[in-house]
């Protein structure tokens, strides 16, 4: 894999010591716009991803990504992939008090998310079958949109 992002962390004897940056809500749609747009070293170049890129030279379509977020600060990416054909699936702490109906009514009732599950991405698990046949399901369509487009 190559340009993956997350928080930065400082090790400190061989364990996490800290957080030494998050991700923000705000920064993270960004760096859904610099996979969209193939903008790789993001980081380098923050102001990068606010170049003009019409759709039709984008690396990575939205509608062929998938978002896992796990709360409110994911909105805004669910948001984004949603208005423009990707999919949301959102995950929660089932043994946390209050995590399954939050998730329910903040999440699923208003339709930000496909769906939540615990996340756990096995073969036998739910959200693990989800994903894949999500991917079985945007590799068909590239297909699809490849062989009209000749």
């Amino acid at each position: 894999f190559s340009g993956i992002w997350g928080c930065n962390l400082v090790e400190k004897d061989g364990q996490v010591g800290r957080v030494m940056n998050a991700i923000s809500f705000t920064e993270k749609t960004k760096y859904l716009f610099a996979i969209n747009k193939g903008f790789i070293g993001i980081r380098d170049q923050p102001y990068q991803v606010n170049e003009n890129v019409i759709r039709e030279n984008r690396r990575i379509p939205f509608q062929n990504m998938i978002y896992i977020g796990d709360g409110f600060t994911d909105v805004p990416c669910f948001s984004l992939l949603n208005a423009n054909g990707g999919q949301s699936f959102g995950v929660f702490d089932p043994k946390r008090e209050g995590s399954p109906k939050k998730a329910y009514e903040k999440l699923v009732m208003p339709k930000r998310v496909v769906t939540m599950n615990s996340p756990r991405y096995s073969k036998d698990d739910d959200l693990g079958a989800l994903l894949r046949i999500a991917v079985q399901t945007i590799c068909s369509q590239m297909e699809l949109r490849a062989r009209n487009a000749i």
